[in-house]
This record gives C-alpha cells, structure tokens and sequence, in this order.
C-alpha cells in the first residue's frame, strides 16, 4: 500500500494499513478455494508493487505542535497476528448467529429516507437537544441491526465469533423506562454476561414491548442522565441524548488464550458496532457520536464488571442534535 516509507512520513505521523480490499468480478467466493484465489491475487499484487511501484509524495504534517505516543505505537507492534494462516469465513462460532436471522420485524424509516444520502451526510452530533425522543420500536430495530442473529450485515464479513455487548443509559424512549440496560449480542453468551455484569439488585428481565428474540435486558429503573454524563467525563452528550452505552468484552482471559491480536480485533468490533448505530441514527431521525473519554473502573463498578477480565472499550450516545449553524455542509462529490 506504499506506507511503509518512514523517510516519507515524517513528524512521528506514519501510517499502517490495517484492511486491504480485493473487488473483483471473478464471482470469488468465501470459501476455501476462493479465499487461496484471493490470497495469490494480493500475492500478484504486492510483487508488482514492490517491483514495480513508483510512490510519490510526503504526508501532510497534521498537527504543528505533533507528539509521539510511544505507548502507541507499542500496542501497534504487539498487537500484530502472529498466525497468518487464511481464517475460517466466517469463523464457525459466528456461523451459528446467522441460524435463522431475517425474520425481525424492522421498525419502518421515514418514506424520504436514501441509503446513498444517510451514507454521504452522516455527521457526528457535537451537542444533544436533551428534548428529542425516540419511539420504542425505532429504538428496538436499532438494536437488533447489531445483533448477527437479526441482521447478517455488516456481521458476515467478521471472521471472529461476537465479543463485543453493550451497557446502555436510556434517557428518553418513548413507553421504555430510563434506566440501566444490557444488549447481549450472542444469546449463546448470556450465561456468561449475565454472571460478569451482576448486581444484587439487578432485575436482568426484558423490558414490556421489547420483542422475544431481541436479548435486551433491563438492569436497573430509574434516572441515568447524569450518571451516564459524569463516567463519559462529565459530557453532557452521554446524558442529554436519547440515550448512550458502553460497549464492553471479556478481555484478559480471551487475550491469555487466543493471543494479543485480539486487542485489536476487539476495537474493529467496536467501530463496526458503533458504524451501524450512526447509520441507523441518521435513519430514524437523530444522530449519533462516539465517546472515547471515560472513566472505565467507574464503569466497571456501575456494571458490576469484574476487572482486568472484562473491559469497557468504548462509549456512544444517540440523541436529537443541536446543529451549531456556523458550520456549512457542501457536497461532497461536487460537479467539475
């Protein structure tokens, strides 16, 4: 991919290459067969690149007051796979999660709503309204796209069984009582979660309304706002959506079996995770943004989370926005 210049990446800013993508019209598919294809075309591709590519160009310097995170670019260097072998597709625990899938009853969008428009404009929300509410079932079917066992996509192109589950504050949905909640995104899983996310008190029921196959629990009653707000760094954003979560995983045991690449497996989830609810944000009417500051040891005591085995990884809200009318919107593929 021509990153691996640092003569041309100077200011401690290089770059890695984290996903390569093959588009091809040879009908390949992810099978055994297909994924050697695969391998021996990007095998054609990086002889020709090292033999005959001509890179030009220095990187932009982002930052005039740039700083270098060595601790960084350590977990970048451990955290590479050590086996390169080509994975199951897709690997046979998450095989099973699309048992059955297409048979949730998705909340329907707006008759306006355009796939090719939420993906170009979808924005992140800066500041939330703390007015705007959601209906039940939008907040359920939003719910369900991150689940594999009700939406195959994007969870199909993910060679690793599910990990990730969420921690959720809800603020303002319509018929649903605020208050503390879990998303367990693998049913199979729910023995496990339920033992590490555990509170005498907590109800671990599902909420009236919410559909059977959807494993949505309910923790804890009562008001989170500002609770949800002071563990994401007193962001107001946490508390003034519609509602916020945590996403969250079984850390140490699984990086002591399955290696530290893991690590980053991990956080792809989380972004893929956390990509789905933009979308689906920008679908039903709000909007969403991710959170990366937060006080995670809060979080794991609010939750009940044993630690250093499970770990919350990463934050989101979703919420009415309050559009700061300074900033202008142009297209982003203008006409030439």
């Amino acid at each position: 991919t021509g990153t691996g210049r640092p003569a041309d990446y100077p200011h401690g800013q290089d770059e890695a290459a984290d996903l390569l993508v093959l588009v091809s019209t040879d009908g390949l598919a992810p099978d055994a067969e297909g994924l050697d294809r695969i391998s021996s075309v990007l095998d054609e591709l990086a002889d020709a690149a090292a033999n005959d590519g001509n890179w030009r160009g220095t990187a932009n310097r982002l930052s005039r007051r740039a700083r270098t995170w060595r601790a960084i670019d350590l977990v970048h260097e451990n955290c590479r796979r050590q086996d390169t072998a080509s994975p199951a597709w897709p690997h046979p625990g998450a095989r099973d999660c699309f048992d059955g899938q297409g048979g949730f009853d998705f909340a329907a969008a707006p008759p306006e709503a355009n796939a090719g428009e939420i993906i170009r404009t979808r924005r992140s929300a800066q500041m939330m309204d703390g007015e705007t509410r959601l209906s039940r079932d939008a907040f359920f079917s939003m719910l369900a796209r991150t689940v594999p066992a009700l939406c195959a996509v994007p969870w199909d192109a993910q060679p690793w069984p599910v990990s990730i589950h969420l921690g959720l504050f809800v603020h303002l949905v319509d018929d649903l009582e605020p208050g503390l909640y879990c998303l367990v995104r693998d049913t199979r899983q729910l023995a496990a979660v339920r033992s590490n996310v555990n509170h005498d008190d907590f109800l671990w029921r599902q909420p009236d309304g919410c559909p059977a196959d959807l494993p949505l629990y309910s923790l804890r009653v009562g008001d989170v706002r500002e609770v949800a707000a002071s563990l994401s760094c007193g962001q107001d954003i946490a508390g003034l959506g519609v509602f916020s979560l945590g996403m969250f995983a079984r850390l140490e045991p699984d990086l002591q079996e399955q290696g530290a690449d893991l690590y980053r497996r991990l956080f792809w989830e989380a972004g893929m995770v956390g990509q789905v609810l933009y979308l689906e944000a920008e679908y039903h009417g709000v909007r969403g943004t991710g959170i990366g500051c937060f006080f995670d040891d809060p979080v794991h005591s609010l939750f009940g989370m044993p630690v250093p085995d499970w770990q919350s990884l990463y934050h989101f809200t979703v919420g009415g926005p309050l559009v700061d009318e300074r900033l202008v919107t142009r297209d982003a593929y203008p006409p030439r």
